[in-house]
């Protein structure tokens, strides 16, 4: 896919990436310069989500959940051709991030998650997922399906949702596991796994 975008292109998804996901326009036009032409490319492909114009004709621009992929990739491809020395430095420390990255089993949203400057941190998202998980599970500290939680946070990109669970987790405020019974799990369940240490999880449950 990242074969097929052009240097520009590219450099927009990692930047977005880089940013927790999302930014305003406006902020990156001092690093990537994108004519409305490949903006509205990326957009066609499913790779970004263009918001509504605000006041002064600004607009927010956010990564899908192929942009998120698409630009993880590019981890391990060549610099585009004709690149120019800092490029092609970038592209250096991006191959030596994702072998980091492999080894540790850690994926983008839990390394750039949550870090827009437009999102904010992963707050908002961890009250959501709590109101989420009281209105979902049945009975105190009982289990939810990632797959439901993720349909019951229509508002909130995947990335945000990723980075508020990793944070719940390292703070001890929930256990996200996979599913003992794994035939139970549906196609929805499985796209909505997180990988936790080397195992995708599929469900999860507040401890407090």
């Amino acid at each position: 896919m990242t074969a097929d975008l052009k240097p520009n292109q590219r450099l927009l998804l990692l930047t977005l990436m880089a940013r927790g996901g999302s930014a305003r326009n406006r902020d990156l036009g001092g690093i990537v310069s994108l004519e409305a032409a490949d903006r509205k490319a990326l957009v066609s492909q499913g790779l970004l989500v263009q918001g509504p114009r605000l006041p002064g004709g600004s607009f927010d621009l956010e990564l899908t959940d192929g942009g998120w992929a698409a630009a993880r990739k590019d981890f391990s491809a060549p610099a585009p051709s004709r690149s120019s020395s800092a490029a092609k430095a970038l592209y250096a420390v991006l191959a030596r991030l994702s072998t980091y990255m492999e080894a540790q089993e850690l994926s983008a949203a839990q390394v750039f998650g949550g870090i827009s400057s437009t999102s904010g941190d992963a707050r908002p998202a961890a009250r959501a997922i709590e109101d989420a998980y009281l209105a979902l599970v049945t009975r105190p500290q009982g289990w939810v399906r990632l797959s439901a939680l993720r349909k019951a946070l229509p508002g909130f990109d995947r990335a945000s949702v990723d980075a508020a669970l990793i944070a719940l987790l390292r703070a001890r405020r929930v256990s996200i596991e996979p599913v003992v019974d794994q035939k139970t799990l549906t196609e929805d369940d499985r796209a909505a796994s997180l990988l936790v240490g080397a195992a995708p999880a599929h469900h999860f449950a507040f401890l407090d």
